[in-house]
């Protein structure tokens, strides 16, 4: 019996299709889009400490820069796989979202407020548009 992504070749031997899983893919883009937030989040303390600005628009700042970074790894996610923009952006996006809330939740003594599931809500309409913009923006010619 073979694998619901494998399929027979003449000499009775399981070969992986175009859409199989690819483990090792899926850990190094993973690691690219948790670097990419990273990088961004690096960015923004940055801004943050450097020009003095003043503590209400730090909210503002960190998420614009989250967004950024999802808007860029759903971008890269749709630039990979080159189908279905809207769904694996917000895919490639959901672990980093996740553990972004459950951080905010952890500093913030597990005291809900309004701003958890705003920021949340921009930041998977962002790596949904990059997701988007990926996918119908044009290929390179060779």
């Amino acid at each position: 019996m073979w694998g619901v992504f494998m399929k027979k070749c003449k000499n009775n031997k399981n070969i992986r299709t175009k859409n199989s899983l690819n483990f090792k893919r899926i850990i190094i883009q993973t690691l690219i889009v948790f670097m990419i937030y990273s990088l961004m989040s690096i960015l923004a303390c940055t801004v943050l400490f450097t020009i003095n600005v003043p503590k209400d628009f730090h909210y503002y700042i960190s998420i614009a820069a989250l967004c950024l970074a999802a808007l860029l790894t759903g971008f890269y996610a749709g630039k990979i796989n080159r189908k279905n923009g809207l769904l694996y952006g917000i895919i490639y996006n959901s672990a980093p979202i996740v553990l972004i809330m459950f951080v905010s939740l952890i500093i913030n003594s597990f005291s809900f407020d309004y701003n958890l599931p705003v920021s949340a809500f921009l930041l998977i309409v962002s790596s949904a548009a990059g997701g988007i913009l990926s996918v119908n923006s044009r290929k390179k010619r060779r």
